[in-house]
């Protein structure tokens, strides 16, 4: 399976086209017409897309940052954040509507806090493709 197969780089005479083949010198054939997935398969990547989605705002990437470490009452972000607290309760219904966040009631107050230990691991991978990128372009430029 092409998917399971790890690639390699060609050597390139200057004129030609970058492309890749699989590291076993292999040349298969695109099975594009194969590819259909279940309908179980295709909810599951729905699912995904929302999760992705509801983290696709700088704030609220600060405020999952800010309550992995610990729970905090909505004024508490909103003062993180920086933000009026409507906009700020905003993006933690979002991030709530997915999972990412739950909420506790004490009196008057709501208090968030992060629902799952794998964010260190996500923002962790997140830098590390920014270190990329930006090592990749240095080397571009010169």
């Amino acid at each position: 399976m092409w998917s399971k197969v790890f690639t390699r780089e060609l050597e390139l005479q200057p004129h030609q086209k970058k492309s890749w083949l699989p590291l076993d010198g292999s040349r298969r054939q695109c099975n594009h017409g194969n590819m259909a997935i279940n309908e179980k398969t295709r909810k599951r990547y729905e699912a995904r897309a929302r999760i992705a989605k509801a983290m696709a705002h700088p704030s609220r990437l600060l405020m999952l940052d800010l309550l992995q470490k610990q729970e905090m009452c909505v004024g508490d972000v909103t003062d993180a954040v920086g933000a009026d607290q409507s906009t700020v309760s905003k993006h933690l219904a979002v991030l709530k509507e997915v999972g990412l966040v739950g909420v506790r009631k004490e009196g008057a107050l709501s208090y968030y806090r992060v629902t799952c230990g794998c964010l260190d691991g996500f923002f962790s991978c997140l830098e590390s493709v920014l270190q990329s990128d930006v090592a990749l372009r240095k080397t571009t430029l010169k």
